[in-house]
């Protein structure tokens, strides 16, 4: 899953959300050509770039 949402009181900030089935799938998305370029290339148009990796521990969500 993915997802992009503005920051209200931050119009300057983005906030992208990303969910992977499991840590090999996110680290295959970190390898594909598109992805490498769009991070690369984000480092010219971005003041701050943080990055949090969260685990969930409850709610109900299926990978297909």
């Amino acid at each position: 899953m993915y997802a992009c949402s503005e920051v209200e009181a931050a119009p300057n900030q983005r906030l992208f959300f990303e969910l992977y089935a499991d840590r090999a799938a996110f680290d295959q998305h970190g390898r594909q050509p598109h992805v490498r370029h769009f991070l690369s290339e984000s480092k010219n148009n971005a003041e701050i770039t943080e990055i949090d990796r969260l685990r969930p521990y409850a709610g109900k969500y299926t990978f297909t």
